[in-house]
């Protein structure tokens, strides 16, 4: 299994790197050359002492999940402006997630609904709703959407509410002025996902073939525009490497997320920025996974790589060069930055990160 941090966050499963974190009310300022942030921390939500953010617009308003400890995680969807947190609700179940905001504040997940199914939902203006899903399918999760309020994700029918790919069938959706159109799958496909979409209105996800629901299987990537989909390939850097994800988008269609394989029985990744059929390997702070999560407009990224000690941290790459933010953090500030998971056109960065040894919810704003 694929130790990701962006799709076990998206799906619920908290793999080895996922970092849970909670409150701070501690605020500090970086120094390095030509560059320095405030720190942050974001807060919880009450009763869910766990938050997890995953995506800032270029308002400062930051979504995620805050959660509970529990097995499995119970959770609500949650959107963080000017130090106050507001808890999204649900649609009727136990739990919901946020994935995604636009420049309106139109924030985009999926929520349980009293049925025990998960529904794509948009909310806005402090009312949740849902999406509904394609056809005859049951379940869905909207993950992306533009300023146009254009929504994507995917729909399928569930047999439990716990995803399960070898067993449902996705299809990658789009929803827009209340309709749901299917954006089918790559020839010979029976499973996508779309991921991502830009205000130029791509669509960028990923499309499988499952031989009789079963490992093993095939993967591309596949970019939407217009009605028509394009093959990506399956982005892989550098060689021996098998298999790409897709994390995060910017306007001008570059595309982040990482390549990954196994050395013997040992996991590794390598993350990676993709434009025009270009695949740029960015490279790890020294250890053998590395994972691109989000790219802003102008091409600066965010992620997380372990170090050669074989603990992880908080990236950002820029100019050709992946530098760890923990290296702009103040001597004795108390941080540990260990992924950052969304950057928005301002530089503003948030993530998961530890203070004191505590886990913390960060985010860091340039100075």
């Amino acid at each position: 299994m694929r130790s990701r941090l962006l799709k076990n966050f998206l799906l619920g499963l908290m793999g080895a790197v996922v970092i849970a974190v909670a409150i701070s009310l501690f605020t500090a300022v970086t120094a390095t050359t030509g560059l320095s942030y405030t720190v942050t921390g974001l807060g919880t939500l009450g009763d869910y002492p766990i938050t997890l953010p995953l995506r800032i617009n270029d308002l400062g308003q930051v979504i995620g999940w805050s959660r509970t400890n529990s097995s499995p995680p119970l959770g609500r969807a949650f959107l963080w402006q000017n130090g106050k947190m507001t808890n999204l609700g649900t649609l009727g179940g136990s739990s919901s997630r946020a994935f995604d905001i636009n420049n309106s504040g139109q924030v985009v997940g999926s929520s349980l609904t009293s049925s025990g199914v998960y529904h794509a939902f948009m909310w806005q203006n402090g009312k949740m709703t849902d999406l509904g899903t394609h056809g005859s399918d049951n379940s869905g999760f909207a993950v992306g959407i533009n300023n146009s309020g254009q929504v994507v994700g995917w729909s399928y029918q569930a047999s439990s509410n716990k995803p399960d790919l070898l067993n449902e069938s996705y299809h990658a959706v789009s929803w827009q002025n209340s309709g749901i159109t299917d954006l089918g799958t790559l020839s010979g496909d029976n499973f996508s996902r779309a991921f991502n979409i830009n205000n130029k209105g791509q669509i960028f996800g990923e499309s499988y073939k499952f031989p009789n629901n079963s490992t093993p299987r095939t993967q591309r990537i596949f970019r939407w525009q217009n009605g028509a989909t394009t093959n990506l390939g399956n982005l892989v850097t550098p060689s021996g490497y098998t298999d790409s994800y897709i994390n995060g988008i910017n306007n001008k269609g570059q595309v982040v997320g990482a390549s990954s394989g196994f050395s013997g029985s040992s996991y590794k990744s390598a993350a990676y920025v993709w434009q025009n059929g270009t695949l740029t390997n960015l490279g790890s702070l020294g250890g053998t996974i590395s994972e691109a999560i989000d790219i802003n407009t102008v091409g600066t990224v965010v992620g997380y790589s372990f170090t050669s000690s074989g603990t992880n941290h908080a990236f950002v790459w820029r100019n050709g060069k992946m530098r760890d933010l923990n290296n702009f953090l103040l001597p004795g500030s108390g941080w540990e930055l260990t992924a950052a998971t969304g950057i928005n056109n301002k530089g503003q960065i948030v993530g998961a990160g530890k203070f004191s040894g505590q886990p913390k919810a960060f985010l860091l704003t340039p100075v």
